[in-house]
């Protein structure tokens, strides 16, 4: 009997796919695919403000572009015509900003009509090149899936387009608040994908959930980037480490022996520096895009929209070897601006190592791509261990398994063991980079191990992170320099007290070549935001002159 439905299901989906003739579907698949892809070329190929990666999404387009081939005549015709305006605006956006719309400036369309208005009336004959773009490959689009009017097209296509098209709203209505943070767009992604994110988190997040009507995007007064230095050989190594508990680690005073490598370097290294610092957020979305973008206030969301001192920007626009290693996906790299990143590995280039091997990966590709590093490099190497479940994070290799937890160990007991495991295995990931440099190159390296966030283990009967709370962002962080002594830099680290992921970012930026001044600072006062990128989770302000942690509530809708 189910066999039998099963036949007449998969008649039915076969009678209604031979609706669209072969070669009529290859043709307007392939000229789907080229229409989609077109305005990203011919924007590029005459602006370098805007580029793009062939990578997974690209691909996606033809996936895209084939139930597009298949469908309704209708259903093409109105998602063409809705594409083409979001494809305006974006470029519109790109070509006067240098960088793609995010739901947030969607949002400052209404609100700044007027300047919009009259700044696009004066630069109009120069977006001319910017409109055709756009224009020429979806009027082209329009007027052929016009003509074909008379083709039934598929029904069973036609479903597959509208899921395809429901992914990012579904993900926009069923993420709640903090889903916001991977609705924004990627510097180096196609742009109708870019589009297609951004406005999702627009009306789906922001406005039919009501998510963003209690947040006013405050004007606070730009930061001012200054060009002090043009280093030369030298590299610059920024280790994130991922949901890392300072209490867990012997360096800085857990009873087990969690950090062997790193407790040797302490005792021999004079360059060497550690303890307690604070992250920029508790969640790694918005603490990587904040430590990036070296952003102290949780809701400057124009400094975000304009990145004028990302450090990989900072770093390529002074002649440094850019390169991004991430055990991390694709989504989080939006944060790390890739169109400014020369070498960009993450872990859907490389998914069956990965799932074997998990950071181990990023040491390889360390050294696959070391023969292509420059005189200077800024490296930024992305953990994913120690990220729960914790015995993923070194694939239970046996050196690193420790602590076994017996069959009658509580919950809470396994988890720990398996967490000062993670440590072990970070610990040897660590100090591996580390002989990595002082073996393969005599230019100065400074080596930064900074966590995006802590993990709660047991504190204040608490689990995980994502949770606004304090202790979220107390991290452990290292630091050394190789190839170098006397080096006032080592001294500067070692006076400031639990360094925030802002203090950071200013440190890097000047070994980069460059001074963040920033009109906004008060002296001592500092912020680690919650959640959600523009600070409607709330945040707290840290006073470090009193060495107090003050808790600012937002939008509790």
């Amino acid at each position: 009997m189910i066999k039998m439905l099963f036949r007449k299901i998969v008649d039915k989906v076969k009678l209604d796919v031979t609706a669209v003739s072969r070669k009529e579907f290859l043709i307007f698949s392939v000229l789907s695919f080229v229409c989609l892809v077109a305005p990203s070329f011919l924007y590029s190929m005459c602006y370098s403000n805007y580029n793009f990666r062939i990578d997974f999404i690209f691909w996606l387009v033809l996936v895209f572009a084939l139930f597009m081939a298949g469908a309704k005549t209708k259903l093409n015709l109105f998602v063409i015509g809705i594409f083409a305006i979001m494809e305006l605006i974006q470029f519109s956006h790109i070509f006067y900003f240098g960088t793609p719309i995010t739901p947030f400036e969607i949002e400052m369309i209404w609100q700044e009509k007027g300047e919009i208005f009259e700044s696009g009336f004066d630069t109009f004959p120069y977006f001319l090149i910017p409109l055709f773009s756009v224009l020429i490959p979806y009027i082209t689009l329009f007027f052929v899936y016009l003509k074909r009017r008379k083709s039934k097209g598929s029904v069973f296509f036609s479903i597959l387009l509208l899921i395809m098209l429901s992914i990012l709203p579904k993900k926009a209505l069923t993420g709640g608040r903090q889903v916001i943070n991977n609705l924004m767009p990627r510097n180096d992604s196609i742009s109708i994908y870019n589009s297609l994110t951004s406005f999702s988190g627009f009306f789906f997040n922001r406005i039919l959930l009501g998510y963003g009507k209690n947040t006013q995007i405050k004007d606070y007064k730009p930061y001012e980037v200054k060009k002090i230095s043009s280093p030369k050989n030298v590299n610059v190594v920024v280790i994130i480490g991922e949901s890392a508990n300072p209490s867990r680690v012997h360096l800085l005073g857990h009873d087990r022996p969690t950090t062997p490598n790193l407790d040797r370097l302490a005792k021999s290294d004079r360059n060497f520096v550690y303890g307690l610092a604070l992250s920029s957020s508790v969640l790694t979305t918005v603490s990587t895009t904040m430590f990036m973008n070296v952003l102290r206030e949780p809701n400057n969301i124009k400094h975000l929209m304009t990145q004028p001192s990302h450090l990989f920007k900072l770093a390529k626009t002074n002649g440094f070897k850019t390169v991004y290693i991430s055990a991390q996906d694709n989504a989080i790299a939006r944060g790390f601006a890739p169109d400014f990143v020369d070498i960009l590995h993450t872990k859907e280039y490389a998914p069956v190592e990965d799932a074997k091997k998990g950071d181990l990966v990023v040491l390889d590709k360390l050294k696959e791509f070391g023969t292509k590093f420059g005189s200077k490099n800024f490296i930024v190497l992305h953990q994913r261990n120690a990220h729960s479940p914790y015995d993923k994070g070194y694939r239970n290799i046996e050196r690193f398994k420790k602590y076994v937890s017996p069959i009658t160990a509580s919950f809470e007991e396994k988890k720990r063991n398996s967490y000062d495991n993670a440590m072990l295995f970070n610990d040897y990931f660590i100090s591996e980079i580390i002989d990595y440099f002082r073996n393969n190159t005599n230019n100065p390296t400074y080596i930064f191990w900074i966590p995006d966030h802590a993990d709660l283990l047991g504190e204040d009967g608490l689990w995980g992170h994502s949770i606004v709370n304090i202790n979220v962002a107390k991290i452990p962080f290292v630091f050394t320099l190789l190839h170098k002594e006397n080096d006032p830099f080592v001294s500067e680290l070692k006076s400031i007290f639990m360094p925030t992921h802002y203090e950071f970012g200013k440190m890097i930026a000047k070994l980069l070549g460059y001074e963040i001044v920033n009109p906004n600072e008060k002296d001592g006062i500092f912020y680690v935001n919650g959640n959600v990128i523009n600070g409607d989770a709330g945040w707290f302000e840290i006073d470090k002159r009193e060495r107090s942690f003050k808790f600012t509530k937002r939008n509790p809708n």
